[in-house]
């Protein structure tokens, strides 16, 4: 035997690095079955098993709605009630965005939740994310939690993958509630008749059986359009969701044949992406008649008719049309912000903070290592929306220049002009000072500001603010806000501010106000397709990013018009023009035609002033200059105006070099904000109504301190889902900082909103009686006289005859109640003198929509259109003279907590009774909401009858 082996020849070892590569080179050519990605999933069960993640190279606003939409309609539709509908989207959804999976409601299945982590422990990791997700479910609904190490994180990634699946289940629960009702709506929202135009295939290098799921564009002429409202424009905005229907009509059945032939009965749904324009243009020349739909279930439409039409079959296209029905589902830009936020990762530098990590070590974040991390994550911003040449950028050292010394004295001179902020800042009480100088004192901090209800925090913040500007020139600050509302409220307090100073400062302050929504698909000029610009006051459309030079214009206007009449002050108009060119220099440096035509209309008014003085004309020879100064004033605007149409990067630029942005926080993940320059300083108010996801959406401007103002006794976040609810997502930052972390905080003590008798109860009831009256609610000279009885600021009306209904749409509503109000409003509009019952005035608060539709048309009968009725929810942040709170709900047969639904929120009951300022009205049946169950309604009823203030 040993002759034998030693007879063969020897084979050469080989290991190490060539064995890896042969086997590399194996695998290619033929794929061995042991070694399958299937194997792997075994051990990562909280990843889905049905596909791979999508590549980063894809933009995040694919991967987000390729994530939901690549699944099937009808699979989306049960997924509410099947839990195998459920697993499957859910889990083919996380495994897309990879991203860990949570698991199934309970109500679906009748195992317990803790079989899905037992099913998990083979990762410790999927299983420690997964744990934390469901941390929450036994104590969501309270204020308070008894687990601190489920509020705090180890590091970043951990907190942002916490949340994210938690946004994918929000935004499968909202499209599929969408679907539901889609089937059962008798009219669309809004549907649209669209001709097929071309097609355009996304990503298509992605390899095997990621090629199903890649994006695909589909480019539709408008040829007809049905909705319920006159403007149709709002819902072709980025992120809106249709169920796209395909049928074929011959050319015999377009010339009026009835019979349409349908070859395709399935649906498929589809989305306007954030960053896609239409391609496609019409005969005319342009795009406004067309929409650009992105699909990403191949198999839920038949792409064969469409690859014929748009190949080079002419005859084909002759002959037939694709024909496509789109109705609007729902619009989910907000979700693909946060869900942007959490795969990006930004990290602050109060991220310790923001973890809940008590005595955390000091972190150096510098430049360099976030822009590697930004480029390692994707860029998602097209190259078309990239910043171009003539925007203002700040270089910092490397662009340093000599003209160092000139630059200070320019610092000098507008810190100097600001500082007269401080002279028409209200005064701040004891409270609000220290919380405002714990926060301009601090170094990367996050500072937490708990607001009850009339304590001043617009006052408050916005007098942060002006101390920011007035002591750095060169900060930037964004303000921001869950609501449009509260960020209209802050700009608006802030220029009233700016505009009680001598001289025009607002130039110097510089601030920018962005609208809510993205910009339109459609290239429409009469339709800018962002914040409602008809509802904005005329002082804020100044401000307003996309009606900026469209105010510049009109000021110009204006002075043409003075121009041309009998008697013009020319002093007033070199000074309008002055101050139109400063406020150009500073806002648009890059428009340099613009600024040009500016001065040279400023020089051109001067002269007009010395010629209209007497003593000029004294040694005026010949009779004066051959072209008045007045006509080439008024030339220089008419081409000023010209190039102002001419400027394309008006809004990126004015972003770039605003010290003040008013955003809400979805718009602050919005593209055009992804151009623009690092903040120094994020505002946030009211954001214990946000979740955490929509706070981290302004982080990606890497601000280095956070001040966060809210209020988590008073409403949380809006959360439809149920389950993501139960996992924490309704949970806001305040809340679980405040009361999980011990974080520390301050909380504003003063309120100057309510009369001692109105605030008695909800500050016993709600804040423990830490709360002070201010001097002017305390005053006798503080009073309304839209009040029904000055000496009795607070009252509860009882309707024990109330008897409770739901009306179509399941919402509750009480005829009984409904008509004591009313006639609460013929007394309120009787002792006012027939006087206008504006929201600010009268408002009217319910916890149900069914009452509200009730008591609107019951108002609109008796003539009363201008008074609000609004519910709770849409009542936070609002305040009125009179407030009447009706409670609806009226039944002996169950407990408080089964027969008043809404009612059984605090936060909400904290909310209603916290609105009015001179006078509170409670209407409802006492017997019902005095029933044990729910503390703080058996509570208030007993006040009330303690203080004799039943009627």
């Amino acid at each position: 035997m040993r002759s034998s082996s030693s007879s063969q020849q020897p084979t050469a070892f080989v290991g190490g690095a060539e064995r890896a590569r042969r086997n590399a080179r194996k695998r290619q050519s033929m794929p061995n079955p042991n070694f399958h990605r299937k194997r792997h999933q075994k051990k990562n069960e909280c990843y889905a098993t049905t596909s791979s993640p999508y590549p980063k190279s894809m933009k995040v606003n694919d991967r987000f709605f390729g994530a939901l939409l690549s699944s099937s309609t009808k699979r989306l539709s049960e997924s509410e009630s099947d839990a195998a509908a459920y697993q499957a989207v859910m889990q083919q959804a996380c495994s897309l965005l990879a991203v860990p999976y949570i698991p199934t409601p309970a109500k679906l299945v009748n195992s317990p939740l803790l079989k899905k982590l037992d099913a998990s422990r083979d990762n410790a990791r999927s299983h420690h994310l997964l744990q934390r997700s469901c941390s929450f479910l036994s104590n969501s609904s309270s204020t308070t939690s008894t687990s601190t190490s489920s509020s705090t994180y180890e590091n970043a990634r951990e907190y942002y993958m916490s949340k994210a699946p938690l946004i994918l289940e929000e935004s499968r629960y909202i499209l599929s509630e969408s679907i539901a009702k889609q089937a059962h709506r008798r009219r669309d929202i809004c549907s649209f008749q669209l001709e097929f135009i071309s097609m355009e295939e996304r990503y298509p290098n992605i390899s095997y059986d990621l090629r199903q799921y890649s994006p695909l564009q589909l480019n539709f002429r408008i040829t007809d359009t049905s909705c319920k409202e006159k403007s149709s424009s709002k819902y072709t905005r980025p992120g809106s969701v249709f169920l796209i229907s395909q049928s074929q009509l011959s050319q015999q059945n377009r010339r009026g044949h009835s019979n349409e032939k349908e070859y395709n009965s399935s649906s498929v749904l589809a989305c306007i992406m954030p960053s896609y324009q239409s391609r496609s243009k019409n005969s005319k020349g342009d795009d406004s008649n067309t929409l650009s739909l992105m699909i990403f279930n191949r198999d839920g439409i038949d792409l064969r008719h469409l690859s014929d039409i748009n190949g080079e079959d002419t005859d084909n296209k002759a002959k037939e049309k694709v024909v496509f029905r789109a109705a609007f589902l729902v619009t989910l830009i907000s979700y693909q912000r946060q869900m942007d936020a959490c795969l990006r990762q930004s990290k602050v530098p109060f991220m310790p903070k923001l973890l809940g990590q008590k005595n955390a070590t000091h972190i150096r974040f510098n430049d360099s290592s976030d822009d590697e991390e930004d480029e390692e994550i994707v860029c998602d911003i097209d190259e078309e929306h990239q910043i171009q040449e003539g925007f203002y950028v700040d270089e910092g050292e490397e662009g340093a220049t000599d003209n160092t010394a000139e630059d200070d004295d320019d610092e000098v001179e507008s810190r100097n002009s600001l500082a007269a902020l401080l002279d028409k800042l209200p005064k701040l009480n004891r409270t609000q000072e220290r919380a405002a100088k714990s926060f301009l004192d601090s170094r990367n901090s996050l500072q937490l500001v708990q607001g009850p209800p009339g304590t001043g925090k617009s006052t408050f913040l916005v007098n942060v603010i002006c101390r920011r500007l007035a002591t750095d020139s060169k900060a930037r600050i964004l303000v921001t806000a869950p609501t449009n509302r509260a960020v209209t409220v802050l700009a608006q307090r802030f220029l009233d501010v700016v505009n009680s100073c001598d001289g025009d400062l607002l130039h110097d302050c510089n601030a920018v106000l962005v609208g809510v929504e993205d910009k339109l698909i459609s290239n429409n000029t009469n339709d800018p397709g962002y914040m409602p610009v008809d509802t904005l006051p005329s002082s804020l459309q100044s401000i307003f990013a996309y009606t900026w030079t469209e105010s510049i214009k009109n000021e110009y206007v204006n002075i043409v018009k003075s121009l041309k009449t009998s008697r013009v002050s020319f002093d007033a108009l070199v000074k309008d023009a002055t101050n139109i060119s400063n406020k150009l220099c500073n806002s648009l440096p890059g428009a340099r035609t613009v600024i040009h035509y500016s001065w040279r209309i400023v020089q051109e008014l001067t002269i007009a002033m010395q010629e209209n003085d007497p003593i000029y004309q004294e040694f005026l020879v010949g009779g004066g200059p051959s072209v008045s100064p007045v006509d080439t004033a008024i030339s220089h605007i008419e081409l000023l105006i010209d190039a102002i149409d001419e400027f394309d990067n008006a809004v990126p630029e004015l972003l770039s070099t605003a010290r003040v942005i008013f955003c809400t926080l979805s718009t602050a993940g919005a593209s055009i904000l992804k151009q623009t320059r690092k903040i120094d300083d994020v505002l946030i108010d009211e954001a214990a109504c946000a979740t955490e996801c929509e706070i981290a959406i302004p982080f990606h401007l890497r601000p280095d301190r956070c001040l966060a103002v809210g209020d988590p006794l008073q409403l949380p976040p809006t959360i439809m889902s149920p389950h993501a609810a139960e996992l924490g997502l309704s949970r806001s930052m305040h809340a679980r900082l405040m009361n999980d972390c011990g974080h520390e905080f301050v909380m504003l003590d003063y309120q100057y909103r309510m009369k001692p008798q109105i605030s008695s109860f909800p500050n016993a009831q709600f804040y423990d009686g830490k709360i002070l009256d201010g001097k002017n609610v305390s005053s006798k000279d503080y009073s309304s006289r839209f009040s029904l009885r000055p000496e009795i600021p607070y009252s509860f009306i009882n309707v024990p005859e109330g008897k409770e209904f739901q009306d179509s749409g399941g919402s509750y509503a009480n005829k009984e109640e409904c008509d004591v109000v009313v006639d609460l409003v013929e007394i309120i509009s009787t002792l006012s003198g027939k006087a206008d019952l504006d929201e600010d005035r009268l408002r009217i608060i319910t916890f149900y929509q069914g009452q509200v539709n009730h008591l609107k048309r019951v108002l609109a009968k008796k003539g009363f259109h201008e008074v609000m009725v609004a519910t709770v929810d849409s009542s936070q942040g609002c305040e009125a003279d009179v407030i009447i709170v009706s409670f609806v709900r009226s039944s002996d047969k169950k407990g408080v907590y089964h027969a008043t639904g809404f009612l059984a929120d605090d936060r909400r009951i904290n909310v209603a009774l916290t609105r009015a300022r001179h006078q509170l009205v409670c209407v409802g049946n006492k017997g019902t909401l005095g029933l044990e169950g729910s503390e703080v309604l058996r509570n208030l009823v007993l006040d009330a009858e303690q203080r004799g203030c039943i009627v």
